[in-house]
């Protein structure tokens, strides 16, 4: 049980659902539950892919954890640069709920790696008990997302996503400085 709740910890903090709060600012009151569950199945999904089979398919791909970090973090700019300007998203709900809520801000590039190391370290069933327990409160939260958000109001809201907007942006720094100064840390171009 230590070890599930060691697993959790980590994971649940990674994934982060009360940052994607703001996200629910978008969607239509009546279908906050579907966006909900729909984008908690796309990350549970995504997030279970990686964690069975991720390391296999970086190694078959002969891609490092690190490029991964980094081109993970390129697409979180992106999306951290829409957030920053606030553009209503031109997409369907369904596609909504996987991009960019199940992916990449429930199952981003650090939850994915993360999900990867995990199974390296720990043992695979408490990782995927864990990654579920993960899954279930991040859909409650987003469940509760409309009366969260109608505590701050819209002024709040275009303040919170603007705010959420630059943090996305300096974690995606963070996820390529990182990934960037290990794979030179790897390959012998700086030193320890």
């Amino acid at each position: 049980m230590t070890e599930i709740l060691k697993v959790f910890i980590q994971l649940f903090l990674i994934i982060d659902p009360f940052n994607v709060v703001p996200i629910f600012s978008m969607v239509d009151g009546r279908k906050v539950k579907q966006v909900a569950r729909d984008a908690v199945i796309v990350a549970f999904s995504l997030l279970l892919f990686f964690a069975i089979l991720g390391d296999l398919l970086l190694r078959a791909l002969d891609i490092s954890l690190c490029s991964f970090m980094i081109a993970g973090g390129i697409l979180l700019l992106s999306l951290a640069l829409e957030f920053i300007k606030y553009v209503e998203p031109r997409v369907s709900l369904d596609e909504f709920a996987a991009v960019p809520i199940g992916t990449p801000l429930l199952a981003g590039p650090g939850a994915i790696t993360m999900s990867i190391i995990l199974m390296r370290s720990y043992n695979h069933l408490s990782v995927m008990v864990a990654l579920a327990i993960s899954m279930f409160l991040s859909y409650l939260i987003l469940r509760l997302s409309p009366r969260i958000l109608g505590k701050i109001g819209k002024r709040g809201v275009r303040i919170v996503v603007k705010v959420m907007g630059l943090l996305l942006a300096a974690i995606a720094i963070e996820f390529i400085l990182k990934g960037a100064s290990t794979w030179l840390r790897v390959n012998g171009l700086i030193g320890v």
